[in-house]
């Protein structure tokens, strides 16, 4: 029976599970980048290719996510990607499929529900970890005024408020441990009003003028992803609870200041480098 193994480079550990899978000779990476470039250099094409040779296939022009900067999934050409996989397995390779996400919602888990579905038989192997790799950092991205409220929970204690430390969600995730806030460049308007008619006292813990939210995409703040809330936990009686599923979020604390970086959907890596850069930043001003 075939294997397919599929893998995000920023899990602790892949680099050495896949020198250890191309060890095979029946073995090919299939890179499913729309772009094969990355921060790391030793995971960008040119790098594979020389340590790899003809095993390292890129497939980005028929398996790549066009929305990989951000919004719905969208693969090139998921049949004549797909076509391509079954014809190697039907040589008798087994192949990784490659890209940089770690997370649930990433396109590949799309090429390889599509892939099972014509080719059933076929052996999914699972990576043999989730744990993101020292010098990347795990990211969410927040509508505002959710993400400023979402990192600054000491405000609303001071001003004896129920803190906001669950962000809701349509999709669950297994990934626990350090994230960063990120706030997006949307502002949800009825917010403050909806809220103001919760807490009469929002504006002794934050901004009712939506103005002084930045809408040019930041890095707010940072927390802990602790778990997962649904409808059947104690979590689920907090006031901020209102979702299918709600990420519980602990320690948090502002960035400052407000990196401006790029969001993208679901969870996404972001460089600890950048952070340790802000940090210098501040301290020679």
């Amino acid at each position: 029976m075939n294997k397919v193994y599929h893998c995000g480079y920023s899990a602790l550990g892949t680099r050495e599970w896949v020198d250890e899978l191309m060890l095979q000779p029946n073995m090919l990476l299939i890179d499913t980048r729309l772009k094969a470039y990355s921060w790391r250099c030793d995971w960008r094409e040119d790098a594979l290719k020389a340590k790899y040779g003809k095993r390292y296939r890129q497939a980005g022009r028929l398996l790549g996510n066009l929305n990989y900067q951000g919004g719905p999934i969208k693969i090139v050409d998921l049949d004549g990607g797909v076509k391509g996989l079954m014809m190697y397995l039907n040589e008798g390779r087994d192949l990784i499929l490659l890209c940089q996400c770690v997370h649930d919602g990433c396109h590949r888990h799309e090429i390889l529900k599509a892939l099972c579905e014509v080719m059933p038989d076929v052996e999914v192997v699972q990576p043999p970890t989730c744990h993101v790799e020292s010098g990347i950092v795990k990211a969410i991205s927040v509508r505002e005024p959710y993400a400023t409220w979402l990192a600054n929970p000491g405000k609303f204690i001071n001003a004896q408020i129920t803190p906001k430390r669950i962000e809701n969600r349509e999709w669950n995730t297994e990934y626990r441990g350090r994230i960063l806030i990120h706030a997006s460049k949307t502002f949800e308007k009825t917010a403050i009003p909806f809220w103001l008619s919760q807490c009469p006292n929002l504006g002794d813990a934050v901004s009712l003028d939506p103005e002084d939210y930045p809408l040019d995409g930041r890095l707010v703040g940072e927390a802990t992803l602790e778990k997962v809330v649904t409808q059947v936990d104690p979590e689920a009686k907090d006031p901020w609870f209102c979702g299918k599923y709600g990420f519980l979020l602990a320690h948090a604390k502002p960035i400052d200041p407000p990196i401006k970086y790029r969001g993208q959907l679901k969870l996404f890596d972001v460089s600890e480098s950048i952070l340790l850069d802000n940090q210098q930043d501040k301290s020679s001003v």
